[in-house]
């Protein structure tokens, strides 16, 4: 019922991969349609999709995403005028919200508890059965930041922001290549994976996992 704002910066190698998802608690005796938020990496560009009810929004922003650069994202939605807007770095597109109604929302009075899981879907939440089951993001995600309000306009943001629960998560944005990890022979070039590093022989005489075959 409030307008909200999620907006973080992320890189990565992967052309696939889950940034955010956005569901809600409905306590017993609360009557509201089906509601999802997905904030994607798909085929490098960022995908956003809003599902509610039998209806389902998507916005499609940027393009070459996954070539290990930080990015920006915001992602908003407008209660009062149904509409969505996304925002990477400094393209930005916007779409009507379906289904949303613009005077009763998501026709809901009452407070929910919401769910915002950050990089991958928690194994209770797949069995709820979500919409999209997508790849668990891998490379760097910081900074971050939710907000709410009863305008667009007048957003305010939450804080103390805590985790509750953390699965498979590294604090600090880690290059393997700086690692005792990197074993690439001398002259060939590593990439970093974030969870693995691989090795490049281009332009070497030598082959092989670590380019150390002549």
């Amino acid at each position: 019922r409030l307008c909200r704002q999620i907006s973080f910066k992320f890189r990565t190698r992967l052309p696939h991969g889950l940034l955010a998802y956005h569901n809600v608690k409905v306590p017993a005796g609360v009557s509201l349609e089906p509601y999802a938020l997905y904030i994607i990496v798909q085929q490098g560009q960022l995908k956003v999709v809003h599902v509610y009810g039998k209806h389902s929004t998507a916005l499609t922003v940027g393009r070459g995403l996954n070539r290990d650069e930080w990015h920006s994202v915001t992602v908003r939605i407008d209660v009062h005028s149904a509409t969505l807007i996304a925002m990477v770095d400094d393209l930005k597109d916007e779409t009507e919200l379906k289904g949303l109604d613009k005077d009763n929302n998501y026709g809901v009075t009452a407070n929910v508890t919401s769910v915002i899981l950050i990089g991958g879907l928690s194994s209770e939440e797949k069995l709820h059965g979500v919409k999209y089951i997508i790849e668990s993001f891998v490379g760097c995600i910081k900074d971050v930041v939710l907000s709410t309000g009863k305008s667009a306009s007048d957003l305010l943001r939450i804080t103390p922001l805590i985790a509750t629960k953390h699965e498979n998560v590294q604090e600090g944005c880690h290059n393997r290549c700086n690692s005792y990890d990197n074993l690439c022979f001398k002259g060939s070039r590593c990439i970093n994976h974030y969870n693995m590093l691989s090795c490049d022989c281009f332009g070497t005489d030598y082959e092989g996992e670590y380019c150390d075959i002549y």
